[in-house]
């Protein structure tokens, strides 16, 4: 049997190009369709839109989590400042940069197949398959491996030939996706409500300029239908914003005591723990900043 070496770092595409990740989460997500891995990346947050003006702090957020991603961050055209910038976080950081400006079909091409480390473990594989170490577990690992299987027969179906020619492992069998990925999913977390992991959140919608005194609804990403809502609502028109993290009924058991937080631009705020009803919120003196917005919970005692 042949193993694949070392770990494999999963994509993570930081759009900083409000043009581009429109013309990524509408055209490009509808044309790709259901189950695609661009769909899945988007549901997934693993392509995410980043305001250029952010993206410093975005990827020192990212560092102080210890960042096992392959970081591809995607801007219009890139310049001097920007150039230098990920020159100083390379040392620490796997990241690359894409010019959306002058390969866009090259970048969204990148985004509906298989991370760049799990192609090159697939290439490395010349026996019997054995496993894909990933260095970070997708929460919907079901989802993902029903991607990979869409990619692997859309190619196949387009041309064969060049399928076999680049993976001759899996020329004349289907590629075992789950048993490539056993060991994530062994590792798989039995109970989907208590974790320690930051969920990222991230509004699809373009806002428009009413929205800042508006309420904004943001459901569970990872489940459906969605175990929670979390609700921003301003009070009196702003500036004041009343945080509300309410639980759907029948997840509330798995949820009590747990203590809710938001990260927010680097900054950590707690909401406080989920009561018998199901429910944590809290009144903050500002509003809070949509994009870059996550979530997380410790379990409850």
């Amino acid at each position: 049997m042949t193993t694949t070496p070392s770990t494999a770092r999963l994509d993570k595409w930081l759009i900083c190009s409000d043009p581009a990740f429109q013309s990524i989460s509408g055209f490009w997500r509808t044309e790709t369709g259901t189950p695609s891995l661009l769909d899945w990346r988007l549901t997934s947050q693993m392509i995410e839109p980043v305001p250029r003006e952010q993206l410093a702090t975005r990827l020192e957020g990212l560092a102080q989590e210890g960042s096992a991603w392959n970081l591809l961050v995607v801007v219009d055209m890139a310049d001097i400042a920007l150039l230098q910038h990920l020159q100083h976080v390379a040392p620490h950081m796997n990241v690359r940069l894409v010019e959306w400006g002058e390969t866009p079909l090259a970048a969204i091409l990148g985004m509906n197949a298989p991370d760049q480390a799990v192609l090159a473990a697939l290439q490395a594989i010349s026996g019997d398959a054995g496993s894909v170490d990933l260095a970070n577990r997708p929460a919907d690992l079901a989802g993902y491996v029903d991607a990979l299987n869409a990619w692997e027969n859309a190619c196949r179906a387009n041309d064969a030939d060049a399928f076999a020619l680049s993976l001759p492992a899996f020329a004349d069998a289907p590629i075992p996706w789950h048993t490539l990925l056993a060991a994530a999913a062994q590792t798989t977390p039995q109970t989907t409500a208590a974790n320690d992991n930051w969920v990222e959140l991230v509004r699809l919608a373009a806002a428009t300029s009413g929205d800042d005194v508006q309420a904004v609804s943001l459901e569970d990403p990872r489940n459906t239908p969605a175990q929670w809502t979390l609700t921003l609502a301003p009070i009196d028109g702003g500036p004041a914003t009343l945080a509300v993290f309410r639980v759907n009924e029948a997840a509330i058991p798995a949820f009590r005591g747990c203590t809710i937080r938001l990260r927010v631009l680097g900054d950590v705020i707690s909401l406080g723990e989920v009561d018998e009803d199901g429910q944590a919120e809290i009144i903050l003196p500002s509003p809070i900043a949509i994009q870059g917005l996550a979530i997380s919970w410790d379990e409850g005692k």
